[in-house]
């Protein structure tokens, strides 16, 4: 009686296609953490960006003496609108940069100039005071707790059409 040749050892193809697909699943966790990391990562930066903005522009503005809309920038001079945007005679930006204020890279990661990017504005609410803001678009709005959006509306500020128009959901208020 002859036997029959042992059966060489290795893994079977049902043992391989379990291995591939817990693969596969840790695979889709790492890159869905990671995309989520990335969005995080802007939203921090943007938010730091308006902070820099602001700082600067109440050092501007109490350097010139004169309310931070006063820049002579922005959208028809007027010193509000896009942080950035080629087709100003002068950007906000620039004025910010021009004093020593600000460098280069404060702009949105993935919209740095015109629509979408950085914008400011200002709103007399009753008269007593200028409320001023830098708005911003984040990825995840409720992952920053010091989002002054709601204040703005509180303060009694007309609806400027940020929201609405432009999508933006952070702001950073501040007076001056």
């Amino acid at each position: 009686m002859t036997s029959l040749p042992r059966r060489a050892r290795g893994f079977t193809i049902v043992e391989l296609l379990i291995v591939i697909v817990v693969i596969g699943i840790l695979a889709t966790i790492a890159v869905v953490a990671y995309s989520g990391m990335q969005q995080r990562t802007r939203d921090v930066k943007r938010v730091s960006d308006l902070n820099t903005l602001a700082d600067a522009m109440i050092l501007w503005s109490n350097e010139n003496r004169t309310a931070p809309t006063q820049t002579g920038a922005g959208w028809a001079g007027t010193g509000r609108g896009w942080v950035f945007n080629s087709g100003y005679p002068d950007n906000i930006e620039t004025v910010l940069q021009r004093a020593n204020l600000i460098g280069s890279g404060v702009r949105d990661p993935t919209r740095p100039t015109g629509t979408g990017s950085y914008m400011f504005y200002a709103c007399t609410n009753d008269g007593s005071k200028d409320i001023y803001a830098f708005f911003a678009q984040l990825e995840n709005p409720d992952s920053q707790p010091s989002n002054d959006l709601d204040r703005l509306t509180a303060e009694g500020c007309q609806n400027l059409g940020i929201r609405t128009q432009y999508g933006m959901n952070y702001a950073k208020l501040f007076t001056y």
